[in-house]
């Protein structure tokens, strides 16, 4: 369809911009093929060219895209020119005879065909109006008369019956205001001047109504009345431009040494070139645009989820219109969500700039679990705090919207830059995100996301739903089995995994915060890791071990009670989130090498005797941090405080890393052997 509309429109625009040249280098006049193969080529440069700078958008001259483009509409409408020429040829008038005999003076002059003939007997005028070559409504002039007149209208010619009805058709122009202006048969004032103001005043009529009515509250409505507005404004201008073009001819006619129908002529053929470069560069992606709008308000491609006991409201899908609305219907009846979760590739800006209305009014926290790009970006903004979990992604990139100028397009991001720095947002990092154009994004890191102030802080687990997931569940296992932790799980225990995929549902559906699901799923995911470290590989112990001792040295920097949790299993006592992405995303590939490599352990069970002189040197580095030996032991028991349990077993892990890699992986495959 895309490239059906742009074919019409473009054989469109060279009729009407051929016509500008046809009549420059005078082909019909001359019935030349030869020019009017020059006037094509002329038109199809010059469209060409004006095209190939259109769509250049800023950027480089589409030189390779003008020419291809417009090359089969100029040889459709070149073809169909010299067709009409050779048929025009061959019912060629016979030329005027300069009379039959009679003496008379020859006084008269003819205008036929944009040409200028005479002087002439008046025989000769009655001879040519009885063989045809000349018709009663051709124009006539002589010294002494003021002006052009019609065959018809002079005395001295009268007019064979067989062109009685020619006359009279002639004398009673049609009624019809349209068509005496098509025919050309109104004076060229009203129709260059009070026409061109009546067209342009009932195609103003549509925009006033869509700036009055406001786009986004009836993007239907809108989108028909634009899709509509542009092929009439083609209509009309093709309507206005031949009728003053045949008008001009007239009154050129009628007035020969008056110039006012030639500079008609001028001025509406730059209308026409204005007028269909104008609907190629924005009228064709414009149509596409506002039926793309037109299409998606008939389906809600976005959806709208409560959480948390109405907490906090989740939006996921493309921000399309009608979702500001549904978004203010639903915090209307829930006045307790508090935070909005985003998961939106963009949309559409009016409606990303009323949601951040209703969040900014209500002074709502916003949060990004997955991603959340384009005019989503804006929404985040408004938020009173702006939170990320550690694997959020943020896309920023120009505005964008098809048809638009690039004046329009750089006043919309002005618009967005201003709302964004004053949300906080510095002005360097706003710039360099308005500055991607809009076919691909700039993704800033968490570093830059916190210091530009865009966003605020990382959420605890515990202090928002789930979020950011597909609400198709098999879409949602596909994006597991990208996680090796998961897809070690569906192949070792296949049971245990679907109870987890089950957990993951019924939580996501419920609105379950993530440190509860955490703690569900590792409930059954332990006692799998304990089952399988005995038989686990040395470098799947290393590993987790080493995994281990990060995560205890960045509790220990938390908070002791954090630590103490984290060793104890307790998941309500830490948030998992509070690690650095790369330390979670290594955590679960070592727990999924662990699971994954459970059996390929052949060696045999390590005894205490093996290993007590290596325990045994752990006292000293127990001193040297402090703690006796029986402290120590009792803390790498978790018997003790928190604070001490937390330093004993992270001198314990340090200790055993610091190991010799023989001596290491001995001590590590032994406590995995105690494990019961």
């Amino acid at each position: 369809m895309g490239w059906l509309a742009f074919t019409l429109g473009a054989v469109l625009g060279i009729i009407l911009l051929s016509r500008l040249a046809i009549w420059g280098l005078g082909a019909w006049k001359a019935q030349s093929i030869a020019r009017l193969v020059v006037a094509h080529l002329l038109t199809y440069i010059v469209a060409a060219v004006g095209s190939a700078y259109g769509h250049a958008d800023g950027g480089p001259v589409q030189w390779e895209w003008g020419f291809r483009a417009y090359a089969l509409p100029s040889l459709l409408v070149m073809a169909f020119d010299i067709f009409g020429l050779l048929r025009a040829k061959r019912g060629d008038r016979a030329p005027i005879p300069q009379g039959s005999g009679e003496v008379d003076v020859p006084t008269w002059f003819v205008h036929v065909n944009g040409q200028e003939r005479g002087p002439l007997a008046i025989t000769a005028v009655k001879d040519a109006l009885a063989q045809g070559t000349l018709k009663p409504d051709d124009w006539i002039w002589r010294h002494g008369m003021q002006d052009w007149a019609q065959i018809f209208a002079i005395d001295q010619f009268t007019v064979a019956p067989q062109d009685t009805s020619v006359v009279a058709e002639t004398k009673r122009p049609p009624s019809n205001y349209l068509i005496r202006h098509w025919r050309g048969q109104l004076s060229l004032v009203k129709s260059y001047w009070l026409n061109s103001f009546a067209v342009a005043g009932l195609l103003a009529v549509p925009i006033v109504i869509v700036g009055a009515v406001g786009f986004s509250n009836y993007p239907r409505l809108i989108s028909a009345i634009i899709i509509f507005l542009w092929p009439m404004t083609l209509i009309g201008q093709l309507w206005l431009s031949v009728g003053i073009w045949r008008s001009a001819e007239r009154y050129s006619s009628q007035h020969p040494r008056k110039y006012w129908g030639g500079i008609a002529k001028f001025l509406t053929s730059l209308a026409v070139l204005s007028t269909v470069t104008t609907f190629v560069r924005e009228g064709l992606p414009q149509i596409g645009g506002y039926v793309e709008i037109f299409a998606e308000a008939n389906e809600k491609r976005y959806v709208i989820r409560p959480l948390r006991n109405n907490s906090e409201l989740e939006i996921t899908g493309p921000l399309d219109f009608g979702l500001a609305q549904d978004v203010e219907s639903i915090l209307g009846q829930h006045p307790t969500i508090k935070v909005i979760h985003l998961h939106s590739e963009g949309g559409r800006l009016a409606e990303a700039e009323k949601l951040s209305t209703y969040i900014l009014q209500r002074g709502l926290n916003t949060y990004v679990s997955n991603s959340c790009a384009s005019a989503c970006v804006n929404v985040f903004a408004a938020g009173k705090e702006r939170w990320l979990a550690k694997g959020a992604v943020l896309g920023l990139h120009k505005p964008y919207f098809p048809g638009l100028s690039t004046v329009d397009l750089e006043s919309i991001s002005e618009e967005t830059r201003r709302f964004l720095i004053s949300r906080g947002v510095t002005a360097g990092f706003v710039d360099r995100g308005l500055s991607v154009p809009h076919e691909s994004f700039w993704m800033p890191t968490h570093k830059e996301l916190f210091e530009s102030g865009l966003a605020t802080a990382y959420v605890a687990e515990s202090d928002v739903a789930l979020s950011g997931l597909s609400k198709d569940m098999a879409t949602f296992e596909e994006a597991l089995q990208n996680i090796e932790l998961y897809r070690a799980l569906s192949i070792r225990h296949p049971t245990e995994y679907a109870a987890i995929i089950d957990i993951f549902k019924a939580g996501y559906e419920k609105g379950q915060t993530i440190a509860d699901l955490r703690g569900q799923t590792w409930e059954i995911i332990l006692p799998l890791v304990n089952k399988s470290m005995p038989s686990a590989s040395d470098e799947a112990l290393m590993n987790f071990y080493q995994v281990m001792k990060e995560e205890v040295e960045a509790f220990s920097r938390i908070g002791t009670d954090a630590c103490d949790a984290y060793l104890r299993g307790n998941h309500r006592g830490f948030d998992f989130n509070a690690l650095p992405a790369d330390l979670q995303k290594r955590d679960l590939d070592a727990t999924a090498q662990l699971i994954g490599s459970q059996g390929t352990y052949a060696g045999g069970k390590i005894i205490d005797q093996q290993i007590e002189h290596i325990f045994g040197a752990f006292s000293a580095d127990a001193q040297a941090a402090g703690l006796s030996e029986d402290e120590f032991y009792q803390g790498t028991q978790l018997q003790l405080s928190a604070a001490q349990n937390c330093k004993a077993m992270l001198v314990f892990l340090q200790s055993i890393m610091a190991l010799k890699a023989a001596d290491r992986t001995l001590v590590v495959r032994y406590m995995s052997q105690q494990i019961p």
